[in-house]
């Protein structure tokens, strides 16, 4: 399994220039999205290489099923690799800011922080737990756009959410009450949200790509 991941890390080479190139001009443009554009953007970088990685799985994925490789091994490369590639994303966030930082080129809003580091993880891990079990049950070609959507709908979504939230929630008592609670009950809470979002989508991209007829 092991190799399985670092094939999809070795085979990233184009993606990782074409996420530089792709990235500098978001950031410079979409700067405005405040904090938030240092969660999208190593998002979007992750869906780049994930998504390299699904093409490339899929163009040999006969040649691939017939090694001594068990199914489940595929999947769980897959899995891991959702963990490598943010990370991967992270770093190249943080480079591409410190750079422009340096250059002195435009304003961007305040640094990366352990919050947005968090919050990428989160937001990573669900968005790609929900693709997954559709890449592997309708292929590539006909689930390409679905991450995409997913993407730009969560933080379409977000960035609407405060006028949601004033408009039909008693948004002060969520915010008291979220407030007053410990930071680490608040995050334990968003840990166990994600493992079990996590076990239930390879739960079923396991029992999908098993049955699944190449």
């Amino acid at each position: 399994m092991a190799n399985l991941i670092l094939k999809d890390i070795l085979i990233q080479k184009k993606s990782f220039i074409t996420g530089i190139i792709c990235s500098l001009p978001i950031l410079l443009n979409f700067r405005n999205l405040g904090a938030s554009i240092y969660t999208f953007l190593p998002i979007l970088i992750t869906f780049v290489f994930i998504t390299n990685a699904i093409l490339y799985d899929e163009k040999a994925e006969i040649l691939l099923n017939s090694l001594p490789i068990k199914r489940i091994h595929i999947v769980s490369a897959k899995y891991i690799s959702i963990f490598l590639f943010t990370l991967i994303g992270i770093i190249t966030m943080f480079l591409l800011v410190n750079i422009i930082k340096f250059l002195g080129t435009t304003n961007l809003p305040i640094s990366m922080n352990i919050e947005n580091i968090f919050i990428t993880f989160v937001l990573s891990l669900i968005l790609n737990c929900i693709n997954f079990p559709l890449y592997f049950k309708y292929g590539y070609l006909k689930a390409r756009f679905i991450p995409l959507i997913l993407i730009f709908g969560v933080f379409f979504l977000l960035s609407s959410l405060d006028g949601i939230l004033h408009k039909y929630i008693n948004y002060e008592f969520i915010v008291i009450n979220l407030n007053n609670m410990p930071q680490i009950i608040l995050n334990s809470i968003i840990i166990l949200i994600c493992f079990i979002v996590f076990i239930i989508s390879f739960s079923l991209s396991c029992n999908i790509y098993k049955n699944k007829d190449l």
